[in-house]
């Protein structure tokens, strides 16, 4: 670090970000992320918990790597001293913050939009919470070292300890300074874009692109690239797009009908998402039928057992026309 700045002016410099809601689509992202990261620190022989609600959709594993600044948890104002020697602007780094249970790049983790609070309590909520493994291994941490995310996805990556060199230790560059006026920019761009995609709309890939194109110029991305992806006939639906703040880049893709997806759901709530596996699938099937998509078929990606008796959510495979039930829940 180069200096550390007196408490109350780096308190007026980096005010943490104000709280906000997420909508039901980015939660379910996020609960996701947390599931896959919980499942990588449990013994293989163990089934995947999950914490995802039904109806989630798959998205892309979010990848991590890290660097560096010294966040005692007890400068609750956002006192961070920041090195000058970072690769990339506060404004490429998004809202995704991933915390690490060890100062190490295969300890367990959990990813999650930061909302609200400094880097250091949010990962001490975290790591109470039981997001990083299953049961907490002691007291949350009071110092962490954070470092930026790796140039596929940006974000933050977030360590318990005190060596301020971690991060060069690590290979990876130091959290900019401006880190927090950015992301509190950031997530309030992608609350605004998020709301322009209720899980009941359908919108086609033109106009989704526009309303994209729109709220990214009225929140000042107005170098950012939109695309579309994925969109014919069985994913005619536009949702809520992908955001890649490294490269500045906003992708709309297809999905399915939102009819078809509250047809699945529909299914799942008669059968409580619990087995019998033939019941449950005859629930989700005729559910499908009366909607009038007869022609699609559920299968579920494991064997249902006495433990687990439950699924936790599906994945529509728009290729086959099949609703996959996945994800482990003992009711």
């Amino acid at each position: 670090m180069d200096r550390v700045e007196d408490l109350e002016e780096l308190r007026a410099m980096a005010p943490p970000p104000l709280e906000r809601r997420l909508s039901p689509r980015r939660q379910a992202e996020l609960r996701e992320v947390l599931v896959r990261e919980i499942a990588g620190s449990l013994p293989s022989d163990r089934p995947e918990p999950t914490l995802a609600a039904p109806g989630s959709r798959p998205r892309r594993r979010l990848r991590r790597v890290l660097v560096a600044a010294l966040l005692p948890a007890a400068l609750v104002g956002g006192a961070v001293a920041y090195s000058m020697t970072a690769n990339r602007t506060a404004s490429e780094l998004g809202d995704l913050v991933t915390c690490f249970q060890a100062p190490r790049l295969d300890a367990p983790s959990a990813g999650s939009s930061f909302t609200g609070q400094t880097l250091a309590s949010f990962c001490q909520a975290q790591w109470n919470s039981g997001s990083l493994t299953a049961l907490p291994p002691g007291p949350a941490p009071s110092q962490w070292v954070a470092c930026e995310g790796d140039g596929r996805s940006g974000g933050v990556d977030v360590f318990p300890g005190s060596d301020q060199d971690l991060c060069g230790h690590l290979g990876l560059q130091p959290v900019p300074p401006g880190y927090y006026e950015a992301v509190k920019r950031y997530a309030a761009m992608e609350s605004d874009l998020w709301s322009r995609f209720p899980e009941s709309s359908c919108a086609n890939a033109a106009d989704a692109i526009a309303v994209t194109r729109r709220v990214l110029d009225s929140h000042g991305y107005t170098t950012w690239e939109v695309r579309s992806s994925g969109f014919d006939g069985l994913t005619p639906c536009a949702l809520a797009p992908d955001l890649d703040p490294v490269n500045g880049l906003a992708v709309v893709r297809g999905g399915v009908r939102p009819e078809l997806r509250a047809a699945v759901q529909g299914g799942l709530d008669r059968a409580n998402a619990c087995g019998p596996e033939n019941v449950l699938l005859e629930d989700v099937q005729q559910a499908l039928r009366d909607a009038g998509f007869g022609d699609w078929t559920a299968r579920i990606d494991h064997a249902l057992t006495a433990q687990w008796p439950c699924v936790a959510g599906f994945n529509e495979e728009p290729a086959t026309k099949t609703i996959v039930l996945t994800g482990y829940a003992s009711g």
